[in-house]
């Protein structure tokens, strides 16, 4: 046999069919393989779906059952707390009407001594009135002696200026003395 280019292409044609004919058969024992795969596969992820789906109602109802539970217990905790808080502001204001009583009480206390202390003012106020009064008229009074005084001090003094030329008293006993022997003498004579 001859080797020539219409023998090679013969030669090359059924290698292509020769070929196309394996590649034909791998290719539908690769899809006959492939769906088998797929098939399992599809099968494997329907039963993982179904034991997630069992596994996730199954954590659904335990988480439920938690949040119930914490649900409850927050209901109950909220309750004991909220009547801990009503008696403990049951506790506050009755502490703070008292202490409002007696601010109140105190108010009215202060209010009495501040009118009491407005009387004492008033009373103080008319005595300083009278003592300013009082005062005036002991100046004038003080003045009027001063004068008074004065006067007398001039009077004092003229008069000494006039004794002091006239005999003192001295003198005036020894004249008394003098006077006595002479009567005396008179009358024995």
């Amino acid at each position: 046999m001859e080797l020539n280019e219409q023998t090679l292409r013969e030669i090359l044609k059924e290698q292509r069919e020769e070929y196309e004919r394996h590649a034909e058969g791998q290719t539908q024992e690769y899809k006959r393989h492939a769906d088998g795969q797929m098939q399992e596969y599809k099968q494997y992820a329907a039963e993982q779906m179904q034991e997630y789906k069992r596994h996730a109602e199954v954590q659904r109802r335990e988480f439920q059952h938690h949040l119930d539970q914490v649900s409850q217990d927050l209901r109950r905790d909220l309750a004991e707390g909220m009547e801990a808080t009503r008696h403990h502001m049951g506790i506050l204001a009755e502490g703070l009407e008292h202490k409002i009583q007696l601010i109140a009480e105190g108010h009215v206390s202060l209010r009495q001594e501040i009118q009491g202390m407005r009387v004492q003012l008033t009373d103080l106020q008319e005595r300083v009135t009278r003592l300013e009064g009082q005062v005036t008229g002991l100046r004038d009074i003080t003045l009027a002696i001063r004068t008074d005084i004065e006067d007398v001090k001039s009077e004092l003094a003229f008069i000494r200026s006039e004794l002091s030329g006239k005999a003192g008293r001295d003198e005036l006993a020894a004249l008394e003395a003098r006077v006595g022997e002479l009567e005396r003498t008179v009358r024995s004579g």
